[in-house]
């Protein structure tokens, strides 16, 4: 066993990191095509160390996927994750940048115990009304090998540019202890 699938197994089977459950993301180190504009079926195709690390979370049936994590900067600030790329560049002008991004998964940086991660997101909390925002921990301190950005013009009361930042990176979905033992409850009542 090599130290990145050690690294990976600890980091996962340790019940401290995200109780609440959440996302891991790990950046990609590798660059790859997308024809559609969709990253989801990069998966496919992972090479070198984005395949080890896949091969890591699918050995111990964590679910995953490539997806983009993006940063909103300059209008109002917050994250989110999308399978697609998204260029606003082409928009005339963006009033409702949730609609118009087709409300999208607002994702809360937080630190490996679920505390807030105010490195990496100054005004995470409370910057989407009405959205429930989910945790997700940066595994990877290098920036991902491909990323996108958009810039925009956003509209209101006064006109402001907005910065669309896109990592796509490996997100594994790193369930509670609570959901854990739920599900696993189910499964024994089943049988």
């Amino acid at each position: 066993m090599n130290s990145l699938t050690m690294g990976i197994t600890d980091l996962l089977l340790d019940p401290g990191v995200l109780p609440e459950g959440g996302y891991l993301v790990f950046g990609l180190h590798n660059q790859y095509m997308s024809t559609s504009g969709s990253v989801v079926e990069a998966g496919n195709h992972l090479k070198g160390r984005d395949a080890m690390i896949a091969c890591v979370l699918s050995s111990l049936s964590i679910p995953w996927s490539v997806r983009i994590l993006y940063r909103n900067i300059g209008w109002m600030e917050f994250s989110f994750l999308a399978d697609h790329i998204v260029d606003l560049s082409n928009h005339d002008e963006v009033h409702y940048l949730m609609e118009t991004l087709g409300n999208p998964e607002i994702v809360c940086f937080v630190g490996a115990r679920g505390e807030p991660d105010r490195k990496r997101a100054k005004s995470d909390e409370n910057v989407v009304e009405g959205n429930d925002a989910t945790d997700i921990m940066l595994v990877s301190t290098r920036p991902s090998a491909w990323s996108f950005h958009s810039q925009y013009v956003a509209g209101g009361r006064e006109v402001m540019m907005g910065n669309l930042y896109g990592d796509v990176c490996i997100i594994a979905e790193r369930q509670s202890p609570a959901m854990i033992r739920r599900g696993r409850d189910q499964r024994m009542e089943a049988m």
